[in-house]
């Protein structure tokens, strides 16, 4: 009885030529010396393929109109392309989001609203909690901190980014895609750090000149799709003040937005303190700055943003 059954679950051949097969069952092969592939049984041109590479099989490459063979396994369904985020809607915010993330941060509400107006920081409610998400318009990539101030319930972490399976670069410079008509990009580290650029640059009349762009992390280069869109800007570096991942960061991203052909500089917290006397260490810890550094050190403090002015070098 058995040498009358197919032989069922074999590799096809011409299918494997094309990548596909992986399970190495494609290919029935009937006493009779007919045979039929699951994901290509009427195609001529693949079943010709499979005879010139298994000539055993002869040319009965009909395809059987009746035989012992069991159902046969249907083709895979189409990939369908991937949705860019498997979050909740994202919002552009209500008065008590603006309200609520300028007191948890130290920045003032327009410059919340500004951003806002670029698509480049909105809300969203994620189980009940509500969020803030800094997002590149293009949903490359995007960052979301509960507007509590709180760790994200039950993950030991403070940002929430989409994972790279829903489409997301997890290199993408969030912001960038908003920056096509400024000369002028603040590239920075984190959440709060981006929400607090356009609060300094306000406090001089810069925050219509200026960019602000957001790297998730001091380890994470700049996705080379990106540097294109820095080609000719005029670029300021404001990494955290530490010797170990904020200098390794200003050392990487600088090297890659001068070969991309930007004109790039840094700008150092070094010597300020905020109010409680503690060092101003990044952009946002520069809102809570104390009296006696603005007092010492304002010249430096207010041209922190004012290299939006300053003219982009011919090549």
């Amino acid at each position: 009885m058995s040498a009358t059954l197919p032989l069922k679950g074999q590799p096809c051949p011409a299918c494997r030529e094309l990548g596909r097969d992986t399970d190495g069952d494609n290919l029935t092969v009937f006493p009779s010396g007919k045979f039929h592939c699951v994901a290509f049984g009427r195609d001529k041109g693949h079943n010709r393929r499979i005879i010139h590479l298994m000539p055993e099989l002869g040319s009965n490459d009909r395809y059987p109109s009746s035989g012992p063979c069991v159902a046969i396994r249907p083709r895979p369904a189409p990939v369908k392309p991937k949705t860019p985020f498997a979050w909740p809607e994202l919002q552009y915010g209500t008065a008590s989001d603006f309200r609520q993330l300028a007191r948890l941060r130290d920045v003032n509400v327009d410059s919340l609203k500004i951003m806002s107006s670029r698509g480049i920081l909105r809300f969203a409610t994620f189980d009940g909690e509500r969020a803030w998400v800094a997002v590149d318009p293009s949903l490359k990539n995007a960052q979301a901190r509960l507007l509590s101030g709180d760790r994200w319930r039950g993950m030991d972490c403070m940002s929430r980014s989409p994972r790279s399976d829903s489409g997301a670069v997890h290199g993408w410079p969030i912001g960038i895609t908003a920056a096509d008509s400024f000369d002028a990009i603040a590239l920075v580290e984190g959440v709060p750090d981006f929400i607090s650029v356009l609060h300094h640059a306000g406090c001089t009349g810069q925050e219509n000149r200026i960019a602000p762009v957001m790297m998730p992390g001091a380890g994470v280069r700049i996705a080379d799709d990106a540097l294109p869109l820095f080609v000719g800007k005029r670029c300021r570096i404001f990494v955290h003040d530490d010797a170990g991942a904020g200098a390794g960061a200003f050392t990487s991203w600088c090297g890659q937005l001068l070969s991309a052909g930007a004109v790039v500089d840094g700008f150092s917290f070094d010597g300020l303190f905020q109010s409680d006397v503690s060092p101003v260490k990044d952009v946002n810890d520069l809102c809570r700055i104390g009296a006696d550094s603005w007092e010492t050190h304002h010249d430096v403090i207010e041209s922190c943003m004012g290299f939006a002015t300053e003219a982009v070098c011919p090549e």
